[in-house]
């Protein structure tokens, strides 16, 4: 979302029920991945709303960096990358 944690962990949530309720409507088995969508976005909400709250405490965490090499990590090759501007960003 890009606005703000609450902003995140309401969208997040409100994909939740939308995931939840899709995969309650789920007739064939092939259908599973394609109804899990809405899931896969809720979890990259509430990473981003963690996030949000990592950064504005300035202060680095285990979860913190891990959502945020979830976030915006592009592979392992940027891995070591996104952590030391994550803690370059937060003064570790």
């Amino acid at each position: 979302m890009c606005f703000s944690a609450g902003a995140s962990f309401t969208a997040g949530t409100l994909l939740t029920f939308a995931g939840t309720e899709t995969l309650r409507k789920v007739h064939k088995p092939s259908q599973i991945v394609f109804a899990s969508i809405p899931l896969f976005f809720a979890f990259q909400q509430f990473a981003e709303g963690v996030l949000w709250l990592v950064v504005a405490k300035k202060k680095s965490s285990r979860l913190g960096d891990n959502c945020y090499i979830l976030f915006f990590d592009n592979g392992p090759d940027t891995m070591a990358a996104d952590c030391a501007i994550f803690r370059f960003i937060n003064g570790r």
